[in-house]
């Protein structure tokens, strides 16, 4: 059994990830909840709570209130979570069938190309976050800034990215902007 300094830290150290996988206020505090739930029903006999573990009790606490909310049993067969291996963090919330016609190459390349159209300190936040692997706080020291001032950089940044992809992905689909 895990004490409640060790579960808190595992907490702390992982609400980056609910942010990751939650578009809303609402799925950020399931998957919160999620999040709580993996650190107390994970067994320490086993070693540390991989991130993978901790992702998939995320995501179903996020997907469960969608079911929940909108009476939707299909939600999770229009949508896949993507987790691009060359960038480990960043989730994207994609189609189905944008997924069958993109290999992970081609959206991670995309990904890039969305990134590279942001103002150049949100670029940079993002670039140094996701492809560098670099915390909040090296970030901040790089930069000359607060790590609070990351945060909010990324945050923004991570908000017009979704919706720059989510364009792409109407285009795709051929539904007018």
């Amino acid at each position: 059994m895990m004490t409640l300094e060790e579960r808190n830290k595992i907490v702390l150290e992982s609400t980056n990830l609910v942010g990751h996988l939650a578009c809303n206020d609402d799925q950020f505090q399931e998957g919160v909840i999620g999040l709580i739930k993996s650190t107390a029903h994970f067994n320490v006999a086993c070693g540390g709570i991989p991130q993978s573990y901790i992702y998939h009790n995320i995501r179903g606490s996020i997907l469960d209130s969608l079911r929940k909310w909108r009476g939707c049993r299909d939600a999770t067969k229009r949508i896949k979570w993507v987790s691009l291996d060359d960038c480990p963090g960043l989730y994207l919330t994609v189609p189905n069938n944008i997924i069958d016609e993109l290999d992970r190459k081609q959206l991670l390349e995309i990904v890039r190309s969305k990134i590279d159209e942001l103002k150049s300190k949100t670029k940079r936040v993002l670039v140094l976050y996701y492809f560098k692997r670099k915390t909040l706080k090296e970030i901040g020291v790089i930069m000359k800034i607060t790590e609070s001032r990351v945060h909010q950089i990324k945050s923004a940044g991570m908000i017009k990215l979704r919706r720059k992809l989510r364009y792409l992905v109407e285009e795709r689909r051929g539904i007018p902007t």
